[in-house]
């Protein structure tokens, strides 16, 4: 995906989904293809072998919502869209067929992280937070990982989230914003993620210790382990 500035001195309307495209290239960056045109933001995109084709967020109904992208013809056509809730960041489980997004609930000023198959059956709320949710991922060993700002919180986070106990245990905690989480191919207990500031960031990588400590579900005496 790349920012784009034919209009170099006009502000984007929300700075959170600046005007971007999706594009396609080979692996050393060369043959680039742009594959969307629209007047808003795409971007946020994963491939789903299953479908072989991209899900992604997109403002193109004027606020943020999920589509497919069509690799053979180009097409764009929604996912989840609602215009009273707006939907963004797609992961993809280990699996390969469940999906996971983030649903803003504006009324109720919490969001959630909805889960549904690929073919967008058996929707499903996991988790409903008050705060501001970045992003979610799905590391190697099925567990989901996402980041977020509680609300009236200083700092951001990193939670683990085991919904079979149900277990939440708080990975990383710091007043930096964390986004934009990836697991390692090699190994499926290294995590890399961004680390931004005010006016810059950086790529940070990390192992996931053996030892997560309690749940926060726990006593509100526990401390975890670091």
């Amino acid at each position: 995906t790349d920012e784009i500035k034919e209009h170099p001195f006009v502000m984007d309307a929300d700075p959170r989904y600046p005007k971007t495209e999706v594009y396609h290239s080979d692996l050393f960056g060369n043959d680039i293809d742009r594959l969307t045109h629209s007047s808003g933001f795409d971007s946020e995109m994963i491939f789903v072998p299953l479908k072989k084709q991209v899900l992604f967020t997109s403002t193109r109904g004027g606020i943020p919502g999920v589509y497919w992208l069509d690799l053979r013809t180009n097409a764009v056509l929604p996912f989840q869209f609602n215009k009273e809730r707006p939907q963004r960041s797609p992961s993809l489980a280990s699996d390969g067929k469940t999906l996971f997004w983030i649903e803003e609930d504006l009324i109720d000023k919490t969001q959630n992280i909805v889960t549904a198959s690929v073919l967008g059956k058996n929707r499903a709320v996991v988790r409903n937070l008050k705060g501001i949710i970045h992003n979610v991922v799905f590391s190697p060993k099925n567990q989901l990982i996402y980041s977020w700002i509680p609300e009236g919180a200083e700092f951001s986070q990193v939670d683990l989230y085991d919904e079979t106990k149900p277990c939440t245990q708080t990975l990383l905690k710091h007043k930096l914003h964390f986004s934009e989480m990836q697991f390692s191919v090699k190994n499926p207990n290294l995590m890399l993620f961004r680390v931004a500031d005010s006016d810059s960031s950086q790529v940070y990588r990390w192992e996931l210790p053996v030892d997560l400590g309690p749940c926060n579900e726990g006593s509100p005496s526990d401390t975890l382990k670091k």
